[in-house]
């Protein structure tokens, strides 16, 4: 089984094209909420008028265009690729569950996931925690040690180990450089491609042939 992080698939950042790693890579919806008003409050901006302009920020935030999303790699043709080989898929993600479906639909592999499991679902604990991928597990029926995580952040790669996954991949397509992942990472790929012939055999350009 793959657990797969979205932000190692789509590209969301839409001015600077860059995320460092940290709390908006790597954080719920919530964490990132509370961290910035604790900066306003600290910043002498506690009141309710900035709080409010910060929700409405969130809103917006969460309602982005599915235009704005780009697709890393041919997700219709790996994740096809996958199940062809009886191997199921999870997301699990820290972003909220409408903008993770609604990638899903953009790009066209919800039907092809098994489970999702989001930062606003009731009962997900954020990650490093094992939680969410011991839930998924459980719920697919599937041993921790035949399951891999692919990630982009030590957070992704931190719930591997912690829940005892089989292996962690970290994925160079997203937030995360060689030297931050490699020392975290069973394997590093340039992107989410590669795991069809990592662990598949199958020539990625063939494929799309």
């Amino acid at each position: 089984m793959f657990l797969i992080n979205c932000s190692v698939v789509t590209f969301l950042c839409l001015f600077s094209k860059i995320v460092q790693p940290g709390l908006l890579a790597e954080g719920t919806m919530a964490q990132i909420k509370h961290e910035i008003q604790r900066l306003l409050i600290r910043n002498g901006f506690g009141g309710a008028r900035e709080f409010d302009v910060l929700e409405k920020c969130i809103q917006n935030s969460q309602s982005q265009s599915s235009a704005n999303l780009r697709a890393i790699h041919d997700m219709h043709l790996l994740f096809n690729a996958l199940k062809e080989n009886d191997i199921k898929i999870a997301v699990c993600t820290a972003d909220n569950r409408a903008n993770t479906i609604s990638m899903l639909r953009c790009f066209n592999v919800e039907e092809l996931v098994d489970i999702a499991v989001c930062g606003d679902d009731p009962g997900s604990k954020p990650k490093p925690h094992p939680h969410n991928a011991n839930f998924i597990c459980e719920t697919l029926g599937v041993d921790p040690e035949n399951a891999v995580m692919v990630g982009d952040t030590l957070a992704d790669l931190g719930m591997a180990r912690a829940a005892g996954l089989g292996a962690a991949v970290g994925v160079l397509s997203g937030v995360g450089a060689v030297d931050h992942l490699e020392s975290h990472a069973d394997i590093l790929v340039p992107h989410v491609g590669s795991l069809l012939t990592i662990f598949l055999g199958i020539d990625e350009f063939n494929k799309k042939s």
